[in-house]
């Protein structure tokens, strides 16, 4: 574990990713995952950076998943809690992709666990 930890320390994450789909709710496939994060969770569209900084602590705090490998490269699932303004620790998965050949962990996605 120690070795993957050590490799998120430095992640992106596409101010879009956040805005114009994990906290839209009117986004087509993003839609379900913002109605949790806005309304179950309590994070703001009008105030990114409280889930980015979450997000970004994910991979630091949370239980490694079984990497994926892509066509891309490799997929790497990060498995429970992170802070929230309106329910505390609250349980999501994290995907973090690195592209063949390494590179920075890019955020694909979040969503609720179970």
């Amino acid at each position: 574990m120690g070795e993957e930890v050590t490799s998120f320390s430095r992640v992106l994450i596409a101010e879009d990713k956040l805005i114009a789909y994990l906290l839209d709710p009117n986004h087509k496939k993003g839609g379900a995952k913002a109605d949790f994060f806005i309304n179950i969770c309590g994070f703001s569209p009008g105030n990114p950076q409280a889930l980015e900084d979450e997000l970004r602590r994910h991979p630091l705090t949370a239980a490694p998943g079984k990497p994926r490998k892509t066509k891309r490269g490799v997929n790497y699932l990060f498995i429970c809690d992170i802070q929230t303004p309106k329910r505390g620790p609250t349980c999501i998965v994290s995907v973090w992709h690195i592209d063949r050949g390494g590179g920075v962990p890019r955020l694909s996605t979040a969503y609720p666990s179970g």
